[in-house]
């Protein structure tokens, strides 16, 4: 009787080294361990040396190139069609802007977000109304700092940081935060849209 291997292939992979294996694309298990760690290394494509790039695989061609190897192997596939591996060979040089470019996106992020808050307060009138709320609690003028003001200012802070779920030691809610979900969404649509235009471009790897 035949073994039975069970290929559940991922939509995308990224590497910081340029071999990319069966084990790279696609998660294997048969009841052969033996046949099983020698599946995951078979060799899939090689990226240049110093090249950042992506390659896009389809199932038919991981199983083309496990059938050479087994061909009388029952194949049983599981997740995605195709798979795209992102590349990025990362040197001390490339380390560095990648550092750099992380610290630039993190602050016109922020530098944003805080126009975005004060222009939202602008608008909707929000130092007036703290001044109206201090004057009516305590019968007298505030200053260019209130109370209310900096309640107003903490309560925003841990509001963001409860919608979040970030930032929060020793949070019991392990749940993917709003932010993360999108995120996720996004990476989704960029693999599927990098995948239908190699598709489109004949780059993707798959069989003759």
């Amino acid at each position: 009787m035949a073994d039975s291997l069970y290929v559940w292939v991922k939509q995308s992979e990224c590497i910081s080294t340029p071999a990319v294996y069966v084990g790279t694309v696609a998660r294997v298990y048969c009841s052969d361990k033996g046949i099983q760690d020698k599946i995951k290394s078979i060799p899939v494509y090689f990226f240049s040396e110093r090249e950042n790039a992506g390659m896009t695989f389809s199932v038919l061609y991981i199983i083309s190139l496990i059938q050479t190897e087994y061909p009388d192997i029952e194949i049983e596939l599981l997740g995605e069609t195709s798979c795209i591996v992102y590349y990025n060979c990362l040197t001390p040089k490339g380390r560095l802007m990648q550092l750099l470019y992380f610290i630039l996106v993190a602050l016109i992020a922020l530098l944003g977000a805080a126009y975005s808050i004060m222009a939202y307060n602008t608008d909707t009138g929000m130092t007036e109304l703290l001044q109206a709320l201090h004057k009516m609690f305590t019968g007298r003028e505030s200053g260019d700092f209130s109370v209310g003001m900096v309640s107003y200012s903490i309560g925003l802070l841990f509001g963001m940081l409860l919608f979040f779920n970030h930032g929060i030691v020793g949070r019991k809610n392990k749940e993917p935060t709003p932010l993360q979900v999108q995120m996720r969404e996004y990476e989704e649509e960029v693999n599927t849209a990098a995948m239908m235009d190699a598709a489109r471009k004949g780059t993707m790897r798959d069989v003759d």
